[in-house]
């Protein structure tokens, strides 16, 4: 009985010590829990004041203020750094600061630059006022931090890299890897989009890169495994872009340099290429059916297994140094165009298979 006594105490007493302890736990943690969830409320205020002094400061016409609308960009810039949750919205407040600009300047049929330097009083049409280019430079680096953010989150999502490691996207093979295909295809279509907001954004960067004073340039943007149907990248200034298994259908690319850039296994459906220099690019496995390239260029491009069905090709569609093979598809007369040579090897090697 006295042992029996003597253990129950025991654990009482280790019951209620462990009570001390939880307790001496709780009356640490709950102030530091409230501090905590203080400091966020504190930074949430902060970050609330000053996005809207930076507004106010942006909206300030006066001509003499020019250094306080300059200051309130940069701040934004800083704002979404330390605020990434409010990055779209910044991107989405500058965006409509530029178009306010390149809407009351812009240039009709009827007008040409000398009736708007006189109407306007500019200087010169062709020189961007400072706050606008700062602007737009601040928007063009958050604008490709989105992108290549959501470039990342989809890549986690999707499992593009497990399917092609294990060939398992091809349908054709052994009946596992037919079943198992089709059965993992629908999740690996589906790409990320990025915010919509970016979509205007890069439209009104195009629609401003027209003038030769500014320089849209994303070097080494990584997008790949990403869904940008229908987005507007205009007069944009690249090198070595990576854009492979990207969905890019009816997306307007028109002036573009893509130099070196990565196009492997995109999808250019209908898309705007006009104009476009995709000097050194790679496009093996990539599916321009339709799509517009009048006037584009590629030299010393890579095209194997390309497809270029019903796209539409100009005098000025330059196909120099470009590498082809039999899987590369035309439609009828334009590899014979083009690419002779190859064409011709092409003929007499089919004619010794028939014969």
């Amino acid at each position: 009985m006295g042992d029996y006594t003597g253990g129950l105490a025991a654990i009482v007493v280790a019951i209620s010590a462990a009570a001390v302890v939880v307790s001496a736990i709780g009356t640490c943690l709950v102030p530091m829990f409230k501090a905590k969830k203080q400091a966020k409320l504190d930074e949430a205020t902060s970050t609330g004041e000053r996005l809207s002094r930076a507004i106010e400061h942006l909206g300030v016409n006066d001509a003499d203020k020019l250094h306080i609308r300059i200051g309130a960009i940069y701040e934004f810039k800083r704002l979404a750094q330390d605020s990434p949750r409010d990055k779209e919205s910044i991107v989405e407040i500058l965006t409509a600061f530029i178009k306010s600009y390149t809407e009351k300047y812009k240039v009709t049929p009827y007008q040409d630059a000398k009736t708007i330097i006189n109407e306007h009083g500019l200087k010169d049409y062709n020189i961007l006022p400072q706050d606008v280019a700062a602007a737009a430079h601040v928007l063009s680096q958050l604008v490709r931090e989105l992108i290549e953010e959501t470039a990342k989150i989809s890549k986690k999502k999707n499992w593009w890299r497990f399917l092609e490691k294990h060939n398992l996207y091809n349908t054709k093979g052994k009946t596992k890897r037919k079943i198992l295909s089709r059965i993992l295809r629908p999740f690996v279509k589906n790409r990320l989009s990025p915010p919509q907001g970016i979509y205007n954004a890069t439209e009104t960067l195009g629609n401003l890169a027209k003038r030769e004073t500014f320089l849209w340039s994303w070097h080494d943007l990584k997008a790949s495994h990403l869904n940008l149907d229908c987005m507007k990248v205009k007069n944009i200034y690249t090198v070595r872009a990576d854009l492979s298994n990207t969905t890019l259908q009816n997306a307007d690319f028109t002036d573009a340099e893509l130099i070196y850039a990565k196009l492997i296994k995109a999808d250019l459906v209908m898309a705007q290429l006009e104009a476009v220099n995709f000097f050194g690019a790679r496009l093996e496995g990539a599916r321009l059916l339709g799509s517009n390239l009048e006037g584009a260029s590629f030299k010393m491009a890579r095209l194997e297994g390309a497809d270029f069905w019903d796209a539409h090709f100009d005098e000025q569609t330059d196909f120099t140094g470009a590498v082809i093979n039999e899987h590369t598809l035309f439609d009828p007369g334009v590899r014979e165009k083009h690419f002779p040579e190859f064409d011709a090897k092409q003929k007499k090697k089919e004619a010794g298979t028939e014969d």
